[in-house]
């Protein structure tokens, strides 16, 4: 399988019946996922006679085009604040630090290729909690540069245990309604 592109990443709140209000992150650059396996050996013999692991925890970094003013507050348990600036009134987003990001489901596709066949892998982890992204900038000079938002979150097990569903489709169409299936249809 040959990794071909990335699309479409959302993310829902977690509610008390399941995955409510979803939302567009923003549109997808980068995907990197590392999980941490909690694991143990018995020795015995002057020989490993025993092992097993499980899954302990994980982190996403995910870089999107724009982290939106109303993604950064659900994404970053921020408040926002009417403010006048002149004659006109804008939200602004307040940082806190008492602030808690919340879990939030988070989901999103991959363009594959199998066999010369091209396909569409859903990938979406079931708890996970993103934390303040790094703010980046440079002064312009005589080359165009351009980059987006990149923010990190922990990937935790739900309380059945399970952490991510990942399925393999043929078509865009099944993907996204792989992901409105689970996470909601954003409307």
């Amino acid at each position: 399988m040959a990794i071909t592109g990335l699309v479409g990443v959302r993310a829902a709140e977690i509610g008390k019946n399941g995955f409510q209000n979803p939302f567009h992150v923003g549109d997808a650059m980068t995907s990197n996922i590392t999980i941490t396996m909690a694991e143990g050996s018995l020795y015995a013999n002057n020989r490993r006679k025993e092992h097993k692991q499980r899954f302990d925890s994980g982190s996403i970094e995910l870089g999107v085009d724009d982290l939106i003013d109303t993604v950064q507050a659900k994404l970053f348990g921020h408040a926002t604040k009417k403010i006048t600036v002149g004659a006109k009134t804008v939200t602004v987003n307040v940082s806190n630090e008492t602030d808690l990001c919340p879990n939030i489901g988070l989901g999103f596709y991959q363009t594959v290729v199998r066999n010369d066949v091209d396909k569409y892998r859903v990938i979406i982890l079931l708890k996970t909690q993103f934390a303040e992204p790094t703010d980046n900038a440079q002064t312009a000079d005589n080359n165009i540069t351009m980059s987006g938002r990149t923010t990190t979150g922990t990937i935790m097990s739900d309380d059945n245990g399970d952490w991510k569903y990942d399925v393999t489709v043929d078509t865009e169409e099944e993907a996204e309604a792989v992901l409105d299936a689970v996470l909601g249809k954003i409307v």
